[in-house]
């Protein structure tokens, strides 16, 4: 995914609308000691969260990241955190570093929990990433996967069939695994996790620009006309479409998200 669709602002607005979820994710996490790790942690907010709904605790929060970008705006937000009164004990407990999902710099049943959000479908090797992830949980430990399901992206509005082909799009080329949703469940059963649970989270939007906010589809049809998938023409008239049913209040999209939980 670019730069110009994953960025701060666009984590921002997401951690935004999807509060309700998020926090239904850190429970596991919540009466556990020791260390647990944010991998793909973005801009840190998640580990942040999780950090203050646990200080006094005796856990210590990770959030890992491949982009530096993201690791210094996560240690801003740990800084403005402490600037606006939080107590100090608080944020004690959390701290960022750069590294890669596929090799975790934790040795073996070093952790007590793993979250990852939204980071599955970014990866070429799920495989590797997972066995990582069982590598250094302690047995036992709880684990929180986050997916989009991109093929469940829905308008009732405009061409069907151009609204078929962006799905295709954001599923098989957008990013690199865009059907991890579908496969969480056997992946995770694979790398050898149990008490494997899934919870589907179906987000509606009846606004367009919020739905643009959240999903970045607008990008995504340029993206689709500079890779010969759909004509300006093509794009205009959907968009055109989403404005008027937007404008009448008849607007709608949604699309599904997979929470899949499971134990070392």
């Amino acid at each position: 995914m670019s730069e110009q669709l994953y960025n701060p602002d666009y984590l921002a607005e997401t951690q935004r609308l999807l509060e309700e979820l998020k926090y239904s994710t850190y429970t596991p996490f919540l009466s556990i000691s020791g260390r647990m790790v944010e991998v793909g942690c973005g801009t840190g907010d998640d580990a942040i969260n999780i950090a203050k709904a646990t200080a006094g605790n005796g856990l210590e929060v990770f959030g890992l990241d491949a982009s530096e970008v993201m690791i210094q705006e996560a240690n801003s937000r740990q800084s403005k955190a402490n600037d606006k009164g939080i107590p100090e004990d608080q944020m004690t407990n959390v701290r960022f570093m750069i590294g890669n999902a596929s090799h975790l710099p934790f040795e073996d049943g070093a952790l007590s929990g793993l979250r990852a959000e939204r980071l599955v479908q970014h990866l070429p090797n799920p495989e590797e990433v997972f066995a990582e992830f069982y590598r250094t949980l302690v047995a036992g430990s709880p684990l929180v996967v986050v997916e989009t399901d991109w093929n469940s992206i829905s308008f009732y509005n405009g061409d069907p069939r151009v609204t078929q082909r962006l799905r295709n799009y954001l599923t098989e080329r957008n990013v690199k695994n865009g059907n991890a949703a579908a496969t969480l469940i056997h992946d995770l059963q694979a790398a050898g996790f149990s008490d494997v649970a899934v919870r589907l989270w179906p987000l509606a939007s009846r606004s367009l620009e919020q739905c643009v906010q959240l999903l970045r589809f607008d990008v995504v049809l340029t993206a689709m006309q500079d890779a010969g998938e759909l004509t300006a023409d093509e794009a205009q008239t959907l968009m055109n479409a989403l404005r008027v049913a937007d404008d009448r209040g008849q607007f709608i999209c949604s699309i599904n998200l997979i929470v899949v939980s499971a134990k070392r």
